[in-house]
């Protein structure tokens, strides 16, 4: 376990990641026996959750290994080609596609209308990957999670709750 102060920490907090271990984030006026104290009262759950956290780091190897042999320049190709024939179909515009390799997105969409696309997304089966653009691309019409942004969406992703169901079962994070 890491045991770290930090100035702009307002109270402690125990992080935990199956690559990273355990970690602890306090501010500076409080000790690190404080810390040690939130870590045995949280112990149950600081074992759960990394037992479940190594679960998923394990059963995500294999995508890494296909994300480690995906051709970046194939996968900007594939991906752009991909946002452009759904925009088209839905009748959305956009400005720009970028793809990167983000830990914590899938994709994103600026008020500028330029959407950015995590490479991994290559990873997903098709009809995953089409929901998360088209979540993108309502976002260039609808610029927040309001309920008119979810009415849109419906009305071009058929079964977008099971869609979203099977995105959050996906740990990005640990991919």
């Amino acid at each position: 376990m890491l045991c770290r102060k930090h100035r702009g920490a307002r109270r402690i907090t125990v992080h935990v990641s199956a690559s990273r271990g355990v970690w602890v984030t306090l501010p500076f006026y409080q000790s690190f026996r404080d810390a040690e104290n939130v870590v045995k009262l949280n112990r149950q759950w600081i074992e759960r959750t990394y037992k479940k956290a190594k679960h998923d780091h394990e059963q995500a190897q294999p995508l890494r290994d296909k994300l480690a042999a995906i051709d970046a320049l194939q996968a900007k190709r594939s991906l752009t080609l991909r946002l452009g024939e759904l925009a088209q179909r839905h009748g959305f515009c956009f400005r720009r596609v970028s793809i990167r390799n983000q830990r914590t997105r899938w994709g994103s969409c600026s008020s500028k209308q330029c959407i950015s696309l995590n490479v991994k997304l290559m990873l997903l089966p098709e009809e995953l990957r089409d929901y998360v653009m088209l979540h993108e691309l309502v976002h260039t019409r609808v610029h927040n999670h309001s309920p008119a942004f979810y009415a849109e969406l419906d009305k071009v992703a058929e079964n977008r709750r099971h869609l979203t169901t099977r995105l959050k079962e996906i740990s990005l994070h640990e991919l």
